[in-house]
């Protein structure tokens, strides 16, 4: 259970991650 929370909380990051350089990219491209 613990390695899963672990886990979890990983792609939370990444998705977060994500969500930031695609605002990113996007203030960039105007």
């Amino acid at each position: 259970m613990n390695a899963y929370l672990t886990y979890d909380r990983i792609e939370d990051r990444r998705w977060v991650e994500q969500q930031l350089t695609d605002e990113k990219e996007k203030w960039i491209d105007d």
